[in-house]
């Protein structure tokens, strides 16, 4: 059995296989935030059937190379992962199942995907992914961009709520076939980062030309989902390329490299602003005003007018932009005005800050080891908080501030240890390793996701996702491909000495 395990060709074609595997887990991903198909791919035996090929090849792992065993930094996944048992051992009253789910995807994330970069130097599996995510994207952002040009738009009924999909005239933004404007902004970033690995990688000039065809289309939806979240990372990524490219191994003076640093980050700010206001001289986006026909609440606020509108459908659509609507006409008080989400919405955090502030308070409720981490808003309804999770059912919409309420301050104080240290490795391999392009864009995949996690619900921990897939194969990369510098680490030699006590 030994000598089978140690096999070399054996072990090649475990390489192979996962590489595929992840492939099309890559495709699933993808598919399962298209909101019309969740229901239909979602199933407990879907899922279940990646769970059980994925742990198989964790196994195998654990008998042959040990990989998993030696991430950079495991010493705090581990307490991490424990905390999180201990959290869900302590709130099983509020449910089981889930949280064992979230322990599962936990476990892929930290024992399948972040040591991957092991397998080889080349590491074909991240450059496989990125093609697979790169045209599954693609495909369904291409089905996208008509829904904005001919104004389509369905909606999807699961029995339980319904989803507006396409071009939502109630706020002029694009959906598309995605579940929400801001993921669509995500995607399409991922999208068009790692298109700029596969054109400088690809010698087809066929190929080339198609990326940039199809990053056309991605930079356009980008656009016409008219996401905060979007601009925000959007900006961000473009620094931190401008930073790489800055701070390379060029032979100039520093005040030199400063200035260029300055007009960069100017550039960045601008660049997409002037982009996003081009494509919609191009392609206006229709303004349009919903009016609230008798709730006490009043709904300046776009994510109210979202939670409200889903959860009663007391909203009514009044065709026209607020220029074109004869305010006169429409009988308005304190309890029915007026939604305008191109305009001007009062809260520029579109409704985060309060859910950012109960957050802090069902923390506090259970400080120390939290509500665990797929039970925050059952708490919330069974204890009766006043809270947006408790009267809305509704996520915190940030995935740091849901780690902190699911596990408490011992599980997030253990996490932030590893993404802070995470982020220096980070920062210090891609500036070390300015010309290697793969360290390049798996450092700013990960400045990408990590970014947008903190507008966006549980996006890189205790939920299956693309994006929580893509950070954690890419973060892996960036910290696991030293395996000479990591042999002299702490957690190499410890493990090291306990595997041979074994």
């Amino acid at each position: 059995m030994t000598n089978l395990l140690k096999n070399q060709k054996l072990n090649n074609v475990v390489d192979i296989s996962k590489c595929v595997y992840l492939c099309i887990f890559t495709v699933y991903l993808v598919a399962r935030e298209i909101y019309a198909l969740i229901y239909f791919i979602d199933s407990f035996y879907v899922t279940g059937f990646f769970t059980g090929f994925a742990f198989l090849f964790i196994g195998y792992d654990i008998l042959t190379k040990h990989n998993c065993l030696k991430t950079r930094y495991f010493p705090a996944t581990v307490l991490f992962l424990i905390t999180t048992v201990i959290s869900c051992m302590l709130n099983r009253e509020y449910g089981i199942f889930a949280n064992i789910k979230s322990l599962i995807i936990l476990s892929l994330y930290f024992f399948l995907l972040y040591p991957e970069a092991f397998n080889n130097k080349s590491n074909r599996t991240l450059s496989a992914c990125l093609n697979t995510g790169f045209f599954t994207l693609s495909i369904f952002s291409l089905a996208s961009l008509p829904m904005y040009i001919y104004d389509i738009n369905y909606v999807c009924d699961n029995g339980v709520e319904q989803k507006q999909q396409g071009f939502v005239t109630i706020v002029g933004r694009l959906w598309g076939v995605f579940h929400d404007p801001n993921y669509f902004s995500l995607f399409s970033l991922i999208a068009i980062c790692s298109s700029i690995y596969l054109f400088v990688k690809s010698k087809s000039i066929f190929k080339k030309v198609v990326l940039v065809l199809l990053d056309v289309i991605h930079a356009i939806v980008l656009t016409m989902t008219g996401s905060k979240t979007g601009f925000v990372i959007t900006v961000a990524a473009i620094i931190w390329l401008s930073v790489i490219v800055v701070f390379k191994n060029f032979s100039i003076k520093t005040i030199y490299r400063i200035m260029a640093l300055v007009l960069a980050i100017i550039i960045s700010a601008t660049a997409p602003f002037i982009i996003s206001k081009t494509i919609q001289g191009f392609m206006p986006i229709v303004k349009k005003v919903v009016l609230n026909l008798g709730d006490i609440e009043t709904y300046t606020n776009v994510h109210k007018a979202y939670d409200k509108f889903y959860t009663t459908g007391n909203l009514k659509l009044i065709e026209g932009s607020i220029e074109q609507i004869n305010i006169d006409e429409n009988v308005l008080d304190g309890d029915n005005s007026p939604v305008d989400r191109i305009d001007a919405p009062t809260d520029f955090s579109n409704g985060r800050l309060e859910r950012w502030k109960d957050a802090l308070e069902l923390t506090a409720e259970r400080p120390f080891f939290g509500l665990s981490p797929r039970n925050i808003i059952i708490f919330a309804n069974e204890n009766d908080t006043d809270t947006l999770m408790n009267t809305l059912d509704t996520a915190i919409h940030n995935t740091y501030l849901e780690l902190l309420a699911g596990t408490g301050i011992i599980g997030g104080f253990i996490m932030l240890i590893f993404l802070i240290l995470a982020a220096v490795c980070v920062i210090k391999t891609t500036l070390n390793s300015s010309h290697d392009l793969k360290i390049v864009i798996s450092s700013t995949l990960v400045l990408i996701i990590a970014l947008a996690a903190v507008f966006l619900p549980d996006l890189i921990f205790f939920q299956l996702n693309f994006a929580g897939m893509m950070l954690w194969l890419c973060l892996g990369h960036c910290l696991n491909t030293d395996p000479e510098n990591f042999r002299r680490s702490f957690t190499y030699k410890a493990f090291k000495k306990l595997l041979r006590k074994g």
